[in-house]
């Protein structure tokens, strides 16, 4: 795949799952807020505490979903910038996105997983708190606090390997290798 064409059609292909992984994370955007609002709203209205484990659960699954995605696609991203568009005239979409993420937040979308999360947690800790105090309440708690502190060290992970020693310098480290070697 040394041919600029065949350079051009793996850039092509890489930079669609971008796009794919983008369209998806949005749709999850949606699930993830319905998934946490809805029981919340149910509890609201007939009070019944068992509904309050939902939010933390499927905030946590809604983050593991968009985690993977993202991940893909800081993967992919830097490897675009490292091994095609260097070796691409006119194409520098991803190495020109890695120059930025030194002047702005790696991940600005990363304001609507902490919302979420924040809803969640809050949505699930304030009511077990106020409800009467029986197992399943401090269980729902301890479930959302649970879900809240990896919530926090997920959203930091993510925000490294967007960075500058993320996937992007495990792709430079790698080129260099195959140069060397």
């Amino acid at each position: 795949m040394d041919e600029p064409e065949g350079k051009l059609a793996e850039y092509e292909s890489l930079r669609g799952e971008i796009s794919q992984n983008d369209a998806l994370i949005q749709k999850l955007n949606m699930f993830g807020f319905w998934a946490i609002v809805l029981p919340l709203i149910f509890f609201a209205y007939h009070r019944d505490n068992e509904v309050l484990i939902l939010p933390p659960i499927a905030y946590f699954v809604y983050l593991q979903m968009v985690a993977h995605k993202l991940e893909g696609t800081f993967r992919i991203a830097g490897y675009i910038s490292n091994f095609l568009e260097p070796e691409i005239p006119g194409l520098r979409w991803e190495s020109r996105l890695a120059l930025l993420r030194g002047k702005v937040s790696p991940l600005p979308s990363l304001s609507t997983h902490v919302a979420l999360l924040f809803v969640a947690t809050a949505g699930t800790i304030v009511p077990s708190i106020t409800a009467s105090s029986g197992p399943h309440s401090y269980f729902s708690g301890g479930i959302a606090a649970l879900v809240f502190f990896w919530s926090i060290y997920q959203i930091m992970c993510l925000k490294d390997l967007a960075g500058p020693n993320g996937f992007s310098k495990a792709w430079k480290e790698a080129r260099e290798e195959e140069k060397g070697g």
